[in-house]
């Protein structure tokens, strides 16, 4: 089916109901503003979105609105839902052997009450309410500070550790 600027997005329901021509139909329109980036959210909003994402694309995608509008938010959307991920993992400090072991059984909580907490800590809040007012992107920056001062401190312990077998040797 042609997707033309005035196709109404209720003519597509049927087709949007499979993922692969999602996509395939996704390829075929350029991506339109979101009300709000990703990135400038805060971090409520941002769990807000990740606890019901189901809730947010269906706001995104109204059946009286048009096509190409939606479908063009829905594209910049899992464009900067990806490329904020692909930020996260960049820096995630890989477990040591010790750490893997450390934490077998041990449940861990979920990506959004992490966030939480690391800003919480951070910033010596007092309650969760304030920290999810905390924008998104100064929670990237804790992580980036976190995630090089863990590697800092890997690095100079096994400097500190090959000069202590050094000198054992002597």
């Amino acid at each position: 089916m042609q997707i033309t600027k005035r196709t109404r997005l209720k003519e597509l329901l049927p087709l949007l109901a499979d993922k692969e021509r999602i996509e395939s139909v996704l390829e075929q329109i350029e991506e339109y503003p979101l009300r709000k980036d990703v990135i400038s959210m805060t971090v409520g909003e941002f769990s807000e979105i990740v606890l019901e994402e189901e809730n947010f694309i269906s706001e995104l995608l109204r059946p009286n609105e048009r096509a190409y509008k939606a479908l063009g938010r829905l594209k910049n959307y899992k464009r900067q839902m990806k490329q904020l991920i692909d930020w996260i993992k960049k820096f995630q400090v890989k477990q040591t052997q010790d750490e893997k072991a450390a934490a077998q059984g041990i449940q861990f909580p979920d990506m959004c009450s992490r966030m939480l907490i690391v800003v919480t800590e951070f910033f010596h809040l007092k309650s969760f309410k304030e920290a999810e007012s905390v924008p998104l992107a100064d929670y990237l920056l804790i992580l980036q500070e976190q995630s090089t001062s863990i590697q800092y401190q890997r690095a100079y312990n096994k400097l500190i550790e090959m000069k202590n077998k050094s000198k054992k040797k002597k």
